[in-house]
């Protein structure tokens, strides 16, 4: 841009307001400089130093990083948009753009400038129920309840806390239910893909839940990924010493569960999936566990020759169980 039309876009309606009155107007956004250490914006970086919960316009890293207006015409790098129109600007919208990557930083401005933009807002939230509190969410009443109450599990509470520090307000929401058979015609029946395909429409604004994000939901809605939802077994115990402290260890393995649990998962679970597997295998054409195998044996007649010889099943229940431990 030249001078003149860098001084009309600073002075206008704008810009001015923002920066202080030693800031030099005409030179903002010309050049790779950290032209925003002199608004007022980046003037009260101290502040936040002592407000706790640390306020989300908080983070001001972009005050001391460079960049500079481009033209989109010319500049194939990352570039970001003012977002303003005037009817007497010459300079039409798709003009306006700013570029970090222009000058080798990194844009935390306009991430910033999203987080903020939640303040206040009302969002339109439905729950998808998983199939327990411990990962995802749940709800006794399943999918869609507006009871905000009944929903429980770490994806609701990750919101909630999130609402509580951006200042945005969740109302509990469900798909239209005339959506539905468009959504079963699209995806399928799943009350999870119905979810995503109204959001998708903007009949809602989230979706919350532990998702399988699948090639089909992603190429319709964005996701945000919260957690790889590890599973810790924590248990505390007391220190000590010599072979205390080595039958201490190997104790510590069977700590996380009761004994009770233990002689289920050892007696009836891993013994029934076990058999399960014998059952889903056995016999099958390549599996492990077939009904005959090839063997050679001695005719009595200094000749050998091949024969097949039925597996004991008792010897694939042993296999399996083997398996399974």
């Amino acid at each position: 841009f030249n001078d003149d039309e860098l001084t009309y876009l600073n002075t206008s309606y704008l810009l001015l307001p923002n920066l202080q009155d030693d800031a030099p107007i005409a030179a903002y956004g010309t050049g790779c400089r950290p032209h925003d250490v002199q608004s007022v914006s980046c003037s009260d970086v101290d502040e936040c130093r002592s407000v706790v919960p640390v306020p989300l316009d908080c983070d001001k890293s972009w005050c001391q990083r460079s960049w500079c207006y481009v033209d989109p015409e010319n500049c194939v790098l990352q570039s970001s948009s003012l977002g303003i129109t005037h009817v007497n600007n010459p300079l039409s919208a798709t003009q306006r753009r700013w570029s970090y990557a222009t000058c080798g930083h990194m844009d935390s401005f306009t991430s910033g400038d999203r987080l903020k933009s939640l303040k206040g807002e009302t969002l339109k939230v439905a729950y998808n129920s998983n199939s327990g509190g411990w990962k995802g969410a749940y709800n006794p009443n399943g999918s869609f309840s507006l009871d905000a109450s009944g929903w429980s599990g770490p994806m609701p509470t990750f919101l909630q806390q999130a609402a509580i520090e951006g200042g945005f307000t969740i109302v509990h929401s469900a798909p239209p239910e005339w959506l539905k058979n468009e959504s079963v015609q699209f995806f399928g029946g799943s009350s999870f893909d119905f979810c995503v395909y109204a959001t998708s429409l903007g009949y809602l604004d989230l979706c919350v839940a532990a998702y399988t994000i699948t090639t089909k939901r992603a190429s319709v809605a964005d996701f945000f990924v919260t957690t790889t939802n590890p599973v810790y077994l924590i248990t505390a115990i007391a220190k000590k010493d010599g072979w205390g402290a080595f039958i201490q260890q190997v104790q510590t393995v069977f700590a996380p569960f009761t004994w009770g649990t233990w002689g289920m998962i050892f007696l009836f679970c891993i013994p029934v999936l076990g058999l399960i597997m014998l059952l889903h295998e056995y016999g099958a054409p390549g599996g492990s566990y077939p009904r005959t195998n090839l063997v050679r044996v001695f005719d009595g007649r200094d000749s050998w020759k091949d024969k097949e010889k039925k597996v004991p099943i008792i010897q694939h229940i042993a296999a399996s169980l083997y398996n399974q431990l």
